[in-house]
């Protein structure tokens, strides 16, 4: 489950260099061949094909072959629409495919936690900016003029995100907290497109973010190992190609910031606690001619904590409207005890946003301080030898840039 870009690309090169259909189902019969002799034994046969890989699995890889066969009269982005539809009346027969903007989005998410439509309820009962940022990340195709038609009419730019590991997120919860699952993968799109900038030059590209780190354990326990350890998951960036999450402790994020090291922080905190007020929920407008920016995942357009912005803040940092959603206008149906909450949750809505205003200026007061021991160190290196506290931890939230 990824792109399509970085699914079909180089198979639909090969096929244009002279391969055929037939060719196809060879190499699958190789795939197969090499995955059951991975692990085998002498005389128990293919112990790792036999015994550890799931039927369903299987079985659904099997059932998907034949579509790559299309590729030979289709382009890579209507051999996956289609795979995704056929695959959703396997999953949710007795539900209508989905349509509109967010079709992509709610398919592939069914597709990724082998559920039916009960995922796409889920998802629709995001919050607003997470529900955004999966609807924009997951219709991205990383194929150059490609769209799905069930995406964002409009959506342009790249590259694209491949998730690696995302579906094994979403399976290992998809009895628990799935809600939670959601939020914490459209957190690392979040920051993916902080590390990698949508722009117009790279919207035939594709760059892979591993996510191994999240995916061994409930939501509940990966967020609660990182609050016990007082660390932080962090998404680092290894190339222009691939990045990683892992689990830092402060200094090893100060360490990567003096490294010039590009890094963001997964703001997983406050996932825990249940869906944030509707009034701090936030979105970036689209654009004067109505086409989807680049920006539209709210990443702020810089290298940063993955904190979402209080919705105080007039203007994101790229100078761009952002929009406040009026609970009682936007959603009509909110019955009356509802409405009736909705001043206390405003105001909590309203502390939240002054506490991240304030951890953003302590972060900054943090980061500046780095630059300065850096200086010094710089002109005078016994200068701070003796007697000096250790170096704050708090500037290695920020932009992950070079002190």
């Amino acid at each position: 489950e990824a792109p399509p870009g970085a699914m079909l690309t180089a198979f639909k090169s090969v096929l244009q260099a002279g391969a055929t259909p037939a060719d196809i189902g060879f190499y699958f019969l190789h795939w197969f061949t090499d995955l059951a002799g991975a692990e085998a034994t002498p005389l128990g046969g293919s112990e790792k094909f036999v015994l550890r890989f799931p039927h369903a699995v299987l079985a659904s890889f099997l059932w998907s072959i034949p579509y790559l066969g299309k590729l030979t009269q289709m382009s890579e982005t209507g051999v996956v629409e289609s795979y995704l539809c056929a695959r959703w009346q396997v999953l949710a027969p007795e539900t209508a495919t989905p349509e509109g903007e967010d079709a992509v989005a709610s398919m592939r998410l069914a597709v990724m936690a082998q559920r039916d439509d009960r995922i796409v309820n889920i998802f629709q009962s995001l919050p607003h900016r997470d529900r955004s940022t999966l609807t924009t990340e997951l219709a991205r195709t990383g194929c150059k003029g490609q769209r799905f038609s069930g995406g964002p009419p409009k959506l342009s730019g790249g590259p694209a995100l491949l998730v690696y590991y995302s579906p094994a997120l979403l399976q290992k919860n998809a009895d628990g907290n799935l809600y939670g699952a959601l939020r914490v993968l459209a957190e690392v799109f979040r920051a993916g497109r902080a590390l990698w900038p949508c722009s117009k030059e790279e919207e035939g590209g594709s760059a892979t973010v591993q996510i191994a780190a999240l995916k061994g354990e409930t939501v509940d326990k990966v967020i609660e190992r990182a609050t016990e350890e007082d660390k932080t998951y962090v998404l680092r960036r290894h190339n222009d190609l691939e990045g990683i999450v892992e689990l830092l402790s402060k200094s090893q994020e100060v360490e990567l910031a003096s490294q010039g090291v590009r890094f963001a922080a997964l703001d997983l905190a406050n996932i825990l606690r249940g869906p944030p007020s509707i009034a701090a929920s936030e979105v970036l407008s689209d654009g004067e001619d109505g086409t989807t920016s680049c920006g539209g995942t709210s990443s702020g357009g810089a290298i940063r904590s993955g904190r979402s912005r209080g919705s105080s803040q007039a203007q994101s940092e790229e100078g761009r409207p952002l929009l406040l959603l009026d609970p009682t206008s936007s959603f009509p149906d909110l019955n009356a005890n509802r409405r009736g909450t909705l001043g206390a949750e405003s105001e909590l809505a309203g502390l939240r946003q002054e506490n991240w205003l304030l951890r953003d200026r302590v972060e900054a007061m943090g980061a500046e301080l780095v630059r300065v021991r850096m200086k010094l160190l710089e002109l005078d290196p016994d200068s701070l030898s003796n007697g000096t506290p250790p170096l704050a931890a708090g500037g290695a939230r920020g932009c992950g840039e070079p002190p």
